[in-house]
């Protein structure tokens, strides 16, 4: 019994190596240059009757003071009053969805339909 405990205390110690060599080194944000050289970000929120809280999540979303962003909200079959109240709000792309085409997940396809609609630098994979 003596030697699994030690297998598994090495094991633990292997782990928590890696993850303090790995997370040192990953980029952090505050080294990345500020402003529009950064690239266009663009944000996709999908919404699916949303009207209780869709109003205040955008408006605090639309406070960002970032130079170079883009709203996408995707409307994905609401039938309450979520499409009215994003009908009113200036500074978002509204994209709206009518069905979900055979095959899809609805928070699935409202995602890819807004990343079709972005304009942001997308990145090489």
């Amino acid at each position: 019994m003596l030697w699994l405990a030690g297998i598994t205390l090495l094991g633990m110690v292997a782990v928590a190596l890696e993850f303090a060599i790995g997370n040192r080194s990953l980029r952090r944000l505050r080294d990345l240059p500020p402003g529009p050289s950064a690239g266009k970000v663009s944000v996709i929120v999908a919404a699916r009757n949303e009207a209780g809280k869709i109003e205040p999540a955008l408006r605090s979303l639309l406070r960002q003071d970032y130079p170079n962003i883009e709203f996408i909200v995707v409307n994905d079959r609401s039938t309450d009053e979520t499409g009215a109240i994003l009908d009113r709000i200036d500074g978002i792309h509204v994209v709206p969805i009518r069905e979900l085409p055979a095959g899809w997940l609805g928070k699935n396809h409202a995602h890819q339909t807004g990343a079709q609609a972005a304009t942001g630098r997308r990145r090489a994979r």
